[in-house]
């Protein structure tokens, strides 16, 4: 299993009454709702579902006795979801550069079922402007 309290923060969430969604706090200094705190920890889950990803890949390319069977289906799938809200696509966006690769718009986009590439390039390029991330030539880089 990818994270063993999936299954406690989903309860969680799902038992929250309808008030609770909208009450706000702060974390690192800035605001956040409840509704925003469900959503990070769903791309949380999702970043560390890619870092297994690629770790699986090189494993089993450079023979360390695990082979692709071995490994959740979960942790095998190709592509994330592509949420529908600004601030997971942004988190997201920011998670795939965390392989400290160089990425180009249409490789991040590609991890993605259904992000379209021109919103991928300007979170990118918004990310860079805001110093998040770096640009180099046509290629990204945290």
């Amino acid at each position: 299993m990818i994270c063993t309290n999936l299954p406690r923060h989903i309860s969680f969430f799902r038992n929250l009454p309808e008030e609770a969604w909208t009450r706000t706090g702060a974390a690192s200094g800035n605001p956040f709702t409840v509704r925003v705190c469900a959503y990070i920890v769903a791309g949380h889950t999702a970043h560390h579902a890619a870092v297994l990803r690629e770790k699986q890949a090189v494993a089993v390319q450079t023979g360390l006795g695990i082979t692709a069977e071995q490994v959740p289906a979960a942790v095998r799938a190709k592509k994330l979801a592509w949420p529908a809200g600004l601030s997971e696509q942004v988190q997201l966006v920011k998670d795939s550069l965390r392989s400290n690769q160089m990425l180009g718009v249409d490789e991040v986009a590609s991890r993605f079922v259904r992000a379209r590439r021109a919103r991928v390039q300007e979170i990118l390029e918004t990310l860079a402007a805001l110093g998040q991330i770096r640009r180099v030539n046509d290629r990204f880089v945290i």
